[in-house]
């Protein structure tokens, strides 16, 4: 029973310890980057109007975000 109280717990701490924490530095021009690619798109069958960002993960992965958004909180030269 010892030994299976320590097996378990020697497999928990490695979980536990193996399980980092990524983190991400970004620089002001990076997020000033990333507000610039926001597309802005307005559905005229429903009058929603959504954010659209695309993006890379881990560099291959083609990333689409997206969200809706006020349409009045959008300037008419910024919908698409």
């Amino acid at each position: 029973m010892k030994f299976h109280t320590l097996l378990i717990s020697a497999a928990i701490a490695i979980l536990v310890t193996a399980c980092g924490v990524s983190t991400q530095n970004t620089s002001n021009n990076d997020v000033k980057d990333i507000v610039r690619s926001i597309k802005y798109a307005k559905d005229y069958r429903t009058g929603l109007c959504f954010a659209v960002i695309l993006s890379r993960s881990y560099g291959f992965n083609h990333v689409a975000s997206i969200t809706t958004v006020p349409c009045n909180a959008v300037s008419n030269d910024l919908l698409q």
